[in-house]
């Protein structure tokens, strides 16, 4: 089987990959509905653009409307729907990424009073907007367990059910290890984090001091160092360093045996150093190198796809970057021989470009559609969409008329719609939306 897999893989590099004539916008028009859904901050000045956090059709961001710096908003999609939670009260809120997570129907966010970080709940209501407690470092990573919020404070790992009572550390790594990577798969938390002797490896929680504990010691010289972590299913995969093997492909159940390599892609100890790890139709897939990389090249974008079994694990004939799971099928933006917009069934038959474009980035799905930012010839950065085929891949709308761009940011996916920051070059950067027709 392996020696099929690298027969496969030599053709693909002898054959190259095609380079189309780069997408033009002189032949689009509108493909959807897209509108300002409110001017915050008044005028040319800008009220975002931070994280955007889906609690069950509400969005919540921070935003500042001229006169708050940072305030909690919320927004059902229309302008009388977008609101600030508790106006003049929660402000200062920190508005990057892991810094703010949806847990049931409750939102779960950092903001700071004066310089102190302080952790609040809220499920949308001014009286249901609470702090539930003051930190001296800032919560980072904030997960979803089973309803409970994991999070981490430092070199700590702690919980919280939205109650003062009910929000403790779990446990403390040693200095300088501080918790990385929570994911949560199928009810249990992966993160890497330093054991007793200083190594940094994979370990599974519950919520519990008792039910913290390392899943699996890789390697036994130094860390194996987990990272990419992922979940697909039922399933962990992440890319860690055994020493005998390299930087490879792992999965784990959460269990010691269950913790294993998939594949030893680049055999011996060099690695295939796979990164991009996304899960789409139950399949993984990720970039790894077909052979040991140099110094100068160790991010490799050859794409792969693995269901999780050594013969499953196999090269499709593409690069890729910038991937993302839309309705059970891999879009993605090509690599360093081709920046078009590509999608992908696991199959090497199911893999294709779909369109070229120019500077993509930012994939996210709304139903079985792809919304992207990318360039067109005669026009900035503005949306695209695609439906998977070269005639329904087109721009969404020219935000910012012209040759300026609107830079659309930070997509979202809510109530059948793209949410998205945007600067039309009127209202400073604000929050769109797009209605697929």
């Amino acid at each position: 089987m392996r020696i099929v897999r690298w027969i496969a893989l030599l053709g693909f590099a002898l054959a190259g990959l095609p380079s189309p004539t780069p997408a033009s916008a002189a032949s689009y028009a509108p493909a959807e509905r897209t509108v300002l859904v409110k001017d915050i901050n008044p005028g040319a000045a800008s009220s975002g653009s931070n994280t955007i956090v889906n609690v069950r059709g509400t969005l919540f961001f921070a935003a500042n409307d001229g006169d708050h710096f940072r305030q909690l908003w919320k927004s059902d999609g229309t302008p009388a729907g977008t609101i600030p939670v508790r106006p003049g009260a929660v402000t200062h809120v920190d508005g990057r990424p892991g810094a703010s997570a949806a847990v049931g129907d409750r939102l779960f966010f950092v903001a700071f009073h004066t310089s102190t970080p302080v952790l609040w709940k809220s499920d949308g209501s001014a009286s249901h907007t609470r702090p539930i407690r003051s930190f001296s470092t800032v919560p980072d990573q904030l997960t979803d367990l089973r309803g409970t919020l994991l999070f981490t404070v430092g070199d700590e790992l702690w919980r919280s059910d939205g109650t003062a009572a009910g929000t403790s550390i779990v446990r403390t790594f040693p200095p300088d290890s501080a918790p990385g990577e929570l994911t949560s798969v199928h009810g249990t938390l992966f993160f890497r984090a330093s054991t007793a002797d200083g190594d940094f490896e994979l370990w599974e929680s519950d919520g519990t001091s008792a039910g913290t504990e390392v899943v699996r010691n890789l390697n036994l010289r130094r860390s194996s160092y987990p990272n990419e972590l992922t979940a697909v299913g039922r399933t962990l995969f992440f890319v860690a360093s055994r020493g005998t093997t390299g930087t490879e492909l792992y999965e784990s159940d959460g269990t010691k045996a269950g913790t294993r390599i998939v594949d030893d892609i680049v055999p011996g100890p060099n690695g295939s150093f796979p990164t991009h790890l996304v899960g789409s139709g139950g399949r993984l897939f990720f970039t790894a190198c077909p052979s040991s990389p140099t110094p100068q090249h160790i991010d490799c974008t050859m794409l792969w796809t693995s269901d999780g079994t050594a013969d499953g694990t196999v090269p499709l004939p593409a690069e890729a970057r910038d991937a993302a799971d839309v309705d059970g099928t891999l879009f993605f933006l090509g690599g360093d021989s081709s920046d078009g917009l590509w999608r992908s069934d696991g199959t090497a038959g199911g893999t294709a470009e779909v369109r070229q474009l120019n500077g993509g980035y930012g994939i996210t799905g709304v139903a079985d559609l792809a919304f992207l930012s990318a360039r067109a010839q005669t026009m900035g950065t503005e949306l695209w969409r695609s439906d998977g085929t070269k005639g329904g891949t087109r721009l969404v709308d020219d935000i910012n008329p012209g040759q300026p761009s609107s830079y659309p940011g930070d997509l979202t996916a809510a109530r059948g719609s793209a949410f998205f920051w945007a600067n039309d070059g009127v209202h400073g950067v604000e929050l769109w939306k797009s209605v697929p027709s």
